[in-house]
């Protein structure tokens, strides 16, 4: 391995990495092996079914991602449709791939709508401030659930558990990821650090009772509480780590450097998996001053956090061009490589 991986130094001007970089081969020690297939994943967003075609030809792509909107899942209080994502699984599973959801709740612009169910935006119980529900304070960014509300907690409780019955026992069903912990900090609104903190491990655990027999992931980035300890939290309670972005940081001691050190440190406790998003394909590296490549994100991920899976958004002609031969020419993540070398 260690020659195999001697790439990566001079792609991204990192510091050499450990010849054991792919761990000890073994299953993290809180993950169930029927619901573990590791490795290279796509991340479609909200795309129509039909675009996952082109995985057919991809033996090296394990499964996709796509993010479902909490409105569109919930459209009237305790009614739930999941006819999308029953579709998009069957679609997916004829072609042998494996499937893993997302439930949109923030809006991140503020000329977007919000996300939540529409029952929500007007009723003052759920938490809102004005005819958005659980809007920013006024002229700032985005829509976020209020999530530190007891009513809130009961909504999201109620469809994790809904959405458990119905996939958690289907074979193609791999996994189920919580959204980003950054959260604006506003104590004249009512947000404080411990009750936005309580809330995320809240909506962790209802997703975990939910989904059982399944991968349980919470994105990690920025948050106003100390996130090393929040990752200890997740890790004891069999809850993986995953990332909305990769993004090299401009200096070692970042607070994006410190929750990528996450992955590295419970790696052989939990899954863990970053994604590929829109704008990491543009930013620059800057160890060279140029537009970043797809094998340059590929080669800090590995560097920085070894991560079990890799969710790669399928933006264009990023994804064709750069992402897919990248990943043939290396193989399996170093991660999976270790372990299957560890199974034979």
């Amino acid at each position: 391995m260690r020659g195999e991986l001697n790439w990566m130094i001079l792609a991204v001007g990192v510091l050499p990495i450990l010849a054991d970089a792919g761990g000890n081969g073994r299953l993290p020690a809180k993950v169930k092996v029927e619901s573990f297939h590791p490795g290279h994943w796509v991340f479609v967003g909200n795309d129509k079914r039909e675009k996952f075609d082109f995985l057919k030809e991809c033996p090296e792509i394990v499964g996709a991602k796509k993010v479902y909107e909490w409105r569109a899942l919930e459209p009237a209080e305790g009614r739930y449709d999941f006819s999308e994502i029953e579709g998009d699984l069957k679609y997916l599973e004829a072609m042998g791939k494996r499937f893993w959801i997302r439930v949109g709740h923030t809006a991140w612009s503020k000329n977007g709508k919000a996300k939540t169910p529409e029952y929500m935006w007007t009723d003052p119980k759920y938490g809102g401030h004005s005819k958005w529900y659980g809007n920013y304070p006024r002229g700032e960014r985005g829509w976020y659930p209020v999530f530190w509300n007891p009513h809130v907690k009961a909504r999201w409780a109620a469809l994790c558990e809904a959405l458990g019955k119905r996939f958690n026992k289907e074979p193609y069903f791999e996994g189920f990821s919580l959204g980003e912990t950054a959260v604006k900090r506003a104590d004249e609104y009512g947000w404080t650090r411990e009750g936005i903190e309580e809330a995320f491990k809240f909506n962790a655990l209802a997703a975990k009772k939910a989904f059982p027999d399944k991968i349980v992931m919470q994105h990690i980035n920025f948050a106003s509480y100390d996130l090393a300890v929040f990752s200890a939290w997740l890790a004891e309670n069999g809850i993986g780590i995953g990332g909305p972005d990769v993004g090299i940081p401009k200096q070692e001691g970042s607070l994006i450097s410190k929750a990528y050190a996450q992955y590295a440190r419970f790696h052989d406790v939990v899954a863990t998996g970053p994604d590929v998003q829109w704008g990491n394909y543009t930013g620059k590296n800057p160890r060279t001053g140029e537009q970043v490549t797809s094998e340059e994100l590929l080669a800090f991920a590995i560097e920085s956090m070894n991560p079990w899976y890799m969710f790669w958004l399928t933006r264009e002609p990023y994804f064709t061009r750069d992402v897919l031969p990248a990943i043939r020419k290396h193989g399996p993540l170093p991660a999976v490589r270790a372990r299957q070398a560890n199974e034979e």
